[in-house]
Parts: structure tokens; C-alpha cells; sequence
């Protein structure tokens, strides 16, 4: 093809892009926006909602209030006025959740006297008796476990009001016992319970009632995980609440031996004590180790612990557990480190009395370990009949008639064990 040829298609092709090409209205060569120009269609318009929806919000918004700032009046005026006592907002919460958030014992009584359910789940599968023991407000945490309470108080607060909600017929303490029953074991979105909700802010009246109320089987569930694996005693020891180890150590033979639970990290409570570099709940890790060295058996680590401090070494806690779990390799271990110490030393060991418990020899003899106490009282770890009759005649009240028989009676075998160290058989020469 010639020069000229050439030259001629390629102006050709240069017209003609140059005449499909569109000038913006600035002035611009810049491409029109697709849309540019055109009337665009009206953004819909949501429905309106129906009067009888502006209703129900309304109602829900106004018995809200009411619960969150504690108007009790205005409360029973609603709720006799049509409001549902169970209608929840937008977040699914009720107002129940909103008095319960707040504290407001008065407010929970009366919503509780209509009905209200403690196990009732927002969006997040958090219930009220959550967001109670989140807050610390134990009185909240006690009523909503409690129709019984409940029923007691409503009659100050409701005055009149309390006899027609709770009188004969009545099926509201019915309705509250379900409820009750319900909610203590629920668990919310991310798989934890009230526990984990009470543990993880440091509120340790609110685990102390929680466990109260759940029985003393249920200890256990202080190390049920949620859906990360992690335990309330996990939480309590990531944000650093050394409070809540406190609260286990008097409870050493069901909860010690969570501490070793692992998490779907690998990590026990203690590695996210660590992690945290809460000093102060490490502290009371090292002072809970002996424990669980003591249940696991771990006779080294235990023995280790002892002679590193032995005045700090929390001997009387581990012959606790011994006693719980009828241990007695674990009693014979701390009596066996105990061995040289100075007789007001070991009495004060075995007249140790813990929380809420009997001193530990007595503590034995009720949990009918007799072989317990023949090892405690075994003349061989004594420094003679004389100082080891002292001991039984101080824990054993003086050895009275009266108290004998009741040992004889309730304890037989605990009893003669006793009895034969009291006064032992003299060896035939």
C-alpha cells in the first residue's frame, strides 16, 4: 500500500474516534458518567410502621425508663396498663435486663411479681441474671435464683398489690421457680454462663451466691468453658482479679483442679495470668500450687514448695484437701514435712480451722476418715502420750461424756480411734 494510502486511513480513523468522543459540560475531555443526564428513580421509601407497632414500641420504650431509673409506680401503672412485663426493644433486652443493669432491687421485685423471666435472652444471648452478676449486684443475683425472696419483698414494696400477684391460686412462684431453674445454667452467644459473667469483672459476692445457690455440686461449672475453651477462673485471671483466687482457696478440693484446665489456646489460667503480668494473681497462684501439687500427686513440686518457705507454706490448706478428697498420701506427705517442727507447730497445723469448717482433726472425724485421724494422731509423729493428749483434749472439748457420745454415736469408727490414742493399750512386756 502506498505512503499516501496510509496516511489517508489513519486521518480517517482519527475523525471518526474524535467524533464519538463526548465533551463533559466542564469543558473537560473526561468520559460522561454513565448516569450523567438522567433522572435517576426516587430512593424508596421504608413503609410506615402501623399504629399498632408505634404502639408496642412506645410501651416497650416508656416500661424501659421506667425499669433503668428504678419508678416503681410507674412501672406497676404500665404494666397494668397493657405493657407486656417480657416485651423487649430493638437489642431483644428487656426491662428486666434494664433494672438488673442498673441495680435497681425495688424495680427487679416488682417486674419479677408480674411475671418478668430472669432467663429471657437479648440478641447476644445475654439474659438479666447476667447482667446482674456482670454488675456486681448481688441482692438482684439472690432474688432472681429465689421466687421465695421475691414473694417476701414484694409484700413492702407492692404493698396490696403483692397479695393479689401472690395470693391463693397464684402461679407466679411456679413461673418464677422455671424461670429460675432455667436461667442459672443458660449460656449466651459466645457459650459462657453467669459465672463467666461474674468471674470475669472480679465480683466475688456474686460467684460466692451463684455457687451457694447452685449447690455444692456445681462447683465444677467455675471451669465450664465456653466456645473459646475458657473458663470463668481464665477470665478472672486475664483481667487480673486476684480476688476470685482468693474465693477458690477456700474451696480447694473442687476448684484447685481447675486451675489446670487448658483452653483451645493451650493456656491455663495461670498463662493468662502471665501474659497479663497481673503480680497479684500470681501471688496467690504460687501460694494455690501446693494444692494442686497435692491432688496431682505431685509430691516433689510439693515437698520443693515446702522448703522454699516453709513458715509461708500453707500446710493446713493442703491437709483440707486431703480430708475432702480422703487423700492420704497427700496427709501423710505434709505430716511427714511437718515431722520437725515444734509441737506447738504441729498443733497449730492440725487445730487450723478453714472457712466455714470445723478445725481439721474434727473436720476428719465428721467426714468419718477414720484412718485420717489414726494418722493424725499417730503417737509416732507426736513428741510423746503427754503432748498428744493435750491436742485431743483441746480439740475434742476437753473429751467430755457428752461429746464422746456423740462421736461414739455418730462416728464409731473415727470414735474408738480416738479413744485408743487417748488412752493406749500398754505393750505386754
Amino acid at each position: 500500500m502506498s505512503f499516501r494510502w496510509s496516511f489517508l486511513l489513519f486521518a480517517l480513523s482519527f475523525v471518526f474516534v474524535g467524533c464519538n468522543k463526548q465533551v463533559s459540560p466542564t469543558g473537560t475531555n473526561q468520559p460522561i458518567a454513565e448516569n450523567e443526564g438522567k433522572t435517576l428513580p426516587p430512593t424508596p421509601t421504608p413503609p410506615a410502621e402501623s399504629e399498632a407497632v408505634q404502639k408496642y414500641k412506645q410501651r416497650v420504650r416508656e416500661l424501659s425508663e421506667a425499669s433503668e431509673t428504678g419508678k416503681i409506680s410507674l412501672i406497676v401503672e404500665l404494666l397494668k396498663g397493657g405493657a407486656d412485663v417480657n416485651d423487649k426493644d430493638d437489642n431483644g433486652r428487656t426491662a428486666l435486663h434494664k433494672a438488673a443493669a442498673k441495680g435497681h432491687q425495688g424495680a427487679c421485685v416488682t417486674l419479677l411479681s408480674y411475671g418478668a423471666d430472669s432467663g429471657e435472652k437479648d440478641k447476644e444471648g445475654i439474659t438479666p441474671l447476667m447482667v446482674a452478676a456482670e454488675g456486681g449486684h448481688v441482692n438482684v443475683v439472690g432474688l432472681m435464683l429465689s421466687p421465695d425472696a421475691v414473694k417476701a419483698l414484694a409484700g413492702d414494696i407492692l404493698k396490696e398489690g403483692a397479695k393479689s400477684l401472690f395470693g391463693e391460686g397464684s402461679k407466679i412462684l411456679g413461673k418464677l421457680s422455671g424461670y429460675a431453674d432455667a436461667t442459672r445454667y443458660a449460656t449466651d452467644n459466645l457459650g459462657q454462663t453467669t459465672l463467666h459473667k461474674a468471674a470475669a469483672k472480679g465480683h466475688v459476692e456474686c460467684l460466692e451466691k451463684l455457687v451457694n445457690l447452685y449447690g455444692t455440686s456445681d462447683h465444677e461449672r467455675l471451669g465450664k468453658p465456653d466456645r473459646l475453651g475458657k473458663t470463668p477462673l481464665m477470665l478472672a485471671a486475664a483481667n487480673g482479679h486476684a480476688e476470685v483466687f482468693k474465693f477458690i482457696r477456700n474451696r480447694p478440693s473442687k476448684t484447685v483442679p481447675l486451675l489446670a484446665i487448658k483452653s483451645l489456646e493451650g493456656k491455663t489460667a495461670l498463662d493468662y495470668a502471665r501474659e497479663g503480668n497481673h503480680a497479684n494473681v500470681l501471688a496467690h497462684f504460687n501460694a494455690v500450687q501446693p494444692l494442686l501439687d497435692a491432688i496431682t500427686g505431685n509430691w516433689d513440686s510439693l515437698e520443693k514448695a515446702y522448703k522454699a518457705d516453709p513458715k509461708t507454706f500453707p500446710g493446713s490448706e493442703v491437709i483440707a484437701v486431703a480430708i475432702s478428697d480422703k487423700n492420704i498420701n497427700a496427709l501423710k506427705k505434709v505430716l511427714e514435712l511437718y515431722a520437725d517442727r515444734k509441737t506447738d507447730e504441729k498443733f497449730a497445723l492440725l487445730a487450723a480451722q478453714p472457712e466455714g469448717s470445723y478445725p481439721l482433726i474434727l473436720n476428719a472425724t465428721v467426714n468419718d476418715w477414720a484412718v485420717g485421724v489414726e494418722t493424725m494422731l499417730d503417737i509416732k509423729w507426736w513428741k510423746d502420750q503427754t503432748e498428744l493428749k493435750k491436742f485431743i483434749d483441746h480439740k475434742y472439748p476437753s473429751y467430755v461424756p457428752l461429746f464422746a457420745n456423740y462421736i461414739k454415736n455418730t462416728h464409731p469408727e473415727c470414735f474408738e480411734v480416738i479413744q485408743k490414742a487417748y488412752n493406749p493399750t500398754p505393750e505386754k512386756k
